[in-house]
């Protein structure tokens, strides 16, 4: 049996929530070498995960998008290029964050993944939850407002900043747009209201004015 020595690894960027995938080949470990995964999101390039040769297996450290912390995975070599789709979880949500197989396999669990993230999103809205704005509020409000609020806490740590370098920025909220604005240069950047912003919002470490 020829077996194939290539596979797809797929992981979310936690700066940017970008999915990217990635071509992985045996030939990527020649000599022992490392392979490191960024994000292939256009502006981004952030470091998202590495396979590291380790004896008879690899170790997988890979960056969470849903805790913020990096995770080391141990997987035998002979599991990594049989199996036809391996799902590394973060062990504090049980969230898939990396995934690495056949690409098609790896497409099916992709989707699985963004249907766990739109019901973690819908259960963050139920009906049960105390944090509702009032019943006068719609849909595009409340997710306006969401927005909002965590933007404006990102500011508060320091996490939001301009590509000038200043941090001192100011967010508004004008015509169903959320606006960070430099208050140095006054460069400023719309961010538009609707579900997979906020879902961007909650899942990145920083915000860079552009």
């Amino acid at each position: 049996m020829i077996l194939d020595y290539n596979r797809t690894a797929a992981y979310a960027c936690p700066f940017c929530s970008m999915i990217s995938q990635h071509t992985v080949s045996i030939f990527d470990f020649s000599g022992g070498a490392s392979l490191s995964l960024n994000c292939a999101g256009r502006g981004c390039g952030e470091h998202c995960a590495s396979i590291i040769p380790r004896g008879k297996k690899y170790r997988i450290d890979a960056e969470c998008p849903v805790c913020m912390e990096t995770h080391s995975f141990y997987i035998p070599k002979e599991k990594l290029w049989t199996n036809s789709v391996l799902t590394l979880k973060c062990p504090e949500s049980g969230i898939g964050i990396f995934f690495m197989g056949k690409p098609s396999a790896v497409n099916d669990k992709l989707r699985e993944h963004i249907n766990i993230y739109n019901e973690l999103f819908d259960e963050y809205y139920g009906e049960d939850d105390e944090d509702l704005p009032d019943d006068d509020f719609d849909e595009d409000e409340i997710i306006l407002h969401g927005i909002a609020e965590r933007l404006e806490m990102m500011i508060h740590l320091g996490s939001v900043k301009c590509s000038c370098g200043s941090t001192n920025v100011a967010m508004n909220i004008r015509n169903g747009f959320v606006t960070a604005e430099c208050r140095d240069c006054g460069k400023h950047l719309s961010i538009p209201a609707d579900e997979h912003t906020l879902m961007q919002l909650m899942n990145i470490k920083t915000f860079v004015i552009k």
